[in-house]
């Protein structure tokens, strides 16, 4: 997991799990970190996801909605 931390955003730019680990909940547990670290300094959390990439439905799952779509890429945020 790698997030960029910028004075008005957090940026996740990597979370990759290990296939044996995809499905555990872990991915989940370390979003929803993420996701309370940034709300406690008031910050959005902004990401961006391929279209085709099946993360997509579990950032969605997550709260996070589309402000943007540049073909192949889907620019996401959660407040």
């Amino acid at each position: 997991m790698r997030v960029d931390r910028l004075p008005d955003h957090w940026f996740l730019s990597k979370l990759y799990l290990l296939p044996a680990f995809q499905g555990s909940g872990l991915g989940s547990r370390l979003l929803q970190g993420l996701i309370s670290d940034a709300r406690m300094v008031r910050l959005p959390v902004r990401l961006t996801v391929l279209e085709v990439n099946p993360a997509f439905r579990f950032y969605e799952r997550h709260g996070f909605e589309v402000t943007a779509s540049v073909p192949p890429r889907i620019h996401m945020e959660r407040g």
